[in-house]
């Protein structure tokens, strides 16, 4: 889904830090930012000061980042942010 997402909105690849790793567990470069039991993928890390006017309650925390391990609430959020249509089920 997000990489549909990602394919029919191009320039969001320029907004996004886009990091891909592999299927196998772990993931590394995940654990070392969300720890070993939020390596699921994919999964869309902020910094919660950067988006001081949106509602981020569905996001969960480690330590000082808000992520999300949902396609589903990766594009909700990326259709607020970068106001995208959301993908139709």
């Amino acid at each position: 889904m997000i990489e549909g997402i990602l394919q029919y909105y191009p320039h969001l690849k320029e907004e996004l830090d886009i990091d891909y790793v592999d299927f196998a567990r772990p993931r590394m470069a995940v654990v070392e930012l969300l720890g070993e039991e939020n390596q699921g993928c994919p999964v869309l890390i902020i910094h919660p000061e950067e988006n001081p006017e949106m509602d981020l309650s569905y996001f969960k925390r480690h330590e000082q980042l808000l992520f999300i391990d949902s396609a589903e609430l990766i594009a909700r959020y990326l259709a607020v942010k970068f106001g995208i249509a959301l993908p139709h089920p």
